[in-house]
């Protein structure tokens, strides 16, 4: 008899490139299901009716690839903001503060699967076209002329907070395939576009963050702030911020309050206007309240334009009392004042008193000497000079005969 033996099949080539081929594209697929998830998790949340447009994405600070900035574009430097010939692809967050056009006669093609947002207005010539992909999202804060396609695919969103015109001829066509077009103004020159256009409380419902933006009323800053702190140091509060980047900043202004909801005005530090570099920055409350106070920050841009930091808590402590000390301020007032206020000292001894006052910025607006006697004293101050409205510290010096200091005092008072 005849065994037979079991033999092990071997497997072709072709038959192995089959394989391969298969398992290339198995794992491509599944790269493609597992990435699109994080995509749709990262942007979405929990929601499914849109791919880019929730979220806190757009706010005024949110400039992480500014048109004009060579680093905002993997392979081409950056692209000019008139007659524009080129085609463009917007495949991440691009920001341009400034209108941008597209030259008459260009066929050039405006192609957008992430975000683009234009402070101002755009203007696409009679050859060229925009294509908004799923997940793309375009921006414009002001008017937007479309003289040739627009196509917007579904997941897509059109966002105009000005007008939207067509010209009304052959060339210019909306398509828009389950995307979402947004229009705080008027759509004129297409039908198709006025139909599917949707108003400001559509826009205010299904995404809050982008309707703020578009009607101004978004409270981020207009600058990438990278932090700021307030900190006491002996007996005075240094408040600190650095700025990533800056986009018309005229100037900052320094707040603090007493209950984190009523804030007064300590100074005011000028802003470097535009800045693509990290600005640093420091204000030194000389005068800071005792106890419990908050601090914040205001920053405003060249149009008028304010916005908010977040607020800063921290605690003085009182600071102590010398034993030894010759001097004692019993009163001043009025506090706030208007054309004049005084102060009432006392003295164990007799000596020649300093009367000092100061702003914030620590400038001596006001010098003056007098006699001081044994006992109660008490002291008028003229402005004379007009100060403007704000908080300034009064110091009182008490000098010895050789001129030393041997006390001194300080406090607030506020100029109405």
């Amino acid at each position: 008899m005849k065994l037979k033996r079991a033999m092990k099949a071997k497997t072709s080539p072709k038959l192995k490139q089959k394989l391969m081929l298969q398992y290339v594209a198995t794992g491509i697929v599944l790269a493609l299901i597992v990435g699109g998830g994080v995509f749709i998790y990262l942007n979405l949340g929990n929601r499914t009716d849109s791919k880019a447009a929730t979220g806190n994405k757009f706010s005024k600070n949110n400039y992480t690839g500014l048109w004009t900035n060579n680093n905002s574009w993997t392979t081409n430097p950056a692209p000019g903001t008139t007659n524009i010939t080129l085609n463009i692809d917007i495949s991440g967050y691009i920001t341009h503060v400034g209108n941008i056009s597209f030259a008459s006669g260009a066929s050039a093609t405006l192609t957008i699967t992430d975000t683009l947002v234009i402070d101002g207005n755009l203007v696409m010539g009679n050859k060229s076209d925009i294509v908004v992909g799923n997940g793309g999202v375009l921006v414009v804060t002001g008017d937007f002329t479309a003289e040739n396609k627009i196509i917007l695919d579904n997941g897509g969103v059109i966002a105009i907070g000005g007008n939207m015109t067509f010209p009304n001829n052959s060339q210019d066509t909306y398509t828009g395939t389950g995307g979402e077009l947004f229009v705080l103004g008027t759509v004129s020159g297409n039908t198709t576009a006025s139909g599917a256009q949707q108003g400001e409380g559509a826009l205010q419902n299904k995404y809050p963050n982008l309707a703020n933006f578009l009607n101004g009323s978004a409270t981020t800053l207009p600058i990438i702030l990278s932090y700021f702190k307030a900190q006491a140091q002996e007996g005075k509060v240094v408040t600190e911020w650095a700025t990533d980047q800056e986009i018309d900043n005229d100037f900052f202004t320094i707040e603090r309050s007493t209950n984190g909801k009523e804030f007064e005005v300590v100074g005011t530090l000028p802003g470097a206007g535009n800045s693509s570099v990290q600005k640093m920055y420091t204000f030194t409350d000389n005068a800071p309240l005792s106890g419990a106070s908050f601090y914040r920050l205001k920053q405003t841009d060249f149009d008028g334009k304010f916005a908010y930091s977040s607020i800063v808590a921290l605690t003085m402590q009182p600071q102590a009392v010398e034993s030894n000390s010759t001097l004692t301020v019993i009163s001043v007032a009025p506090n706030p004042f208007e054309k004049s206020f005084y102060v009432e000292f006392e003295l164990t001894a007799a000596g020649l008193i300093e009367a000092r006052l100061t702003n914030l910025q620590g400038h001596i607006v006001a010098f003056e000497t007098m006699e001081g006697a044994t006992g109660n004293n008490r002291h008028t101050f003229q402005d004379t000079d007009g100060l403007p409205s704000g908080t300034y510290l009064l110091s009182l010096i008490q000098r010895q005969s050789g001129g030393e200091r041997s006390a001194s005092k300080a406090m607030r008072v506020i100029k109405k």
